[in-house]
């Protein structure tokens, strides 16, 4: 089975760094500048997995997870960060809004092991 990740950055150098961290496994990888048309996307296309920046002009990526979480309860969130991690994100973590946050830069080995533990099917 194909997972499809959504992974959601207004910086299109660090979408294309994710997505060739991904693009050898079998993912279907979609990309996104902006979270608005993430959420317009997901109402179309379910997807099991979306990793968003925080940073982003129209809605924090914090907030933008919480409302996919809402609506999607059982599509994994990872949230990724220039900076540390807060107490809002630590909230968003302890209420399992945010599967789990990775600093920037990633690191490309523990990033994917996360990834495939959450995706691994059951």
């Amino acid at each position: 089975m194909s997972f499809i990740i959504f992974i959601v950055d207004d910086d299109p150098k660090d979408l294309k760094s994710i997505e060739r961290m991904l693009q050898q496994e079998d993912f279907i990888l979609k990309t996104f500048t902006s979270p608005i048309e993430a959420l317009a996307e997901i109402e179309k296309v379910k997807a099991h997995l979306i990793i968003s920046d925080r940073k982003m002009p129209h809605m924090d990526g914090t907030d933008f997870l919480k409302r996919v979480k809402e609506k999607y309860p059982d599509c994994y969130c990872i949230l990724i960060s220039g900076s540390p991690i807060s107490t809002t994100e630590e909230n968003a973590l302890a209420q399992g809004k945010i599967e789990h946050f990775f600093p920037k830069p990633l690191d490309a080995e523990l990033f994917l092991s996360r990834i495939k533990q959450l995706l691994k099917p059951t």
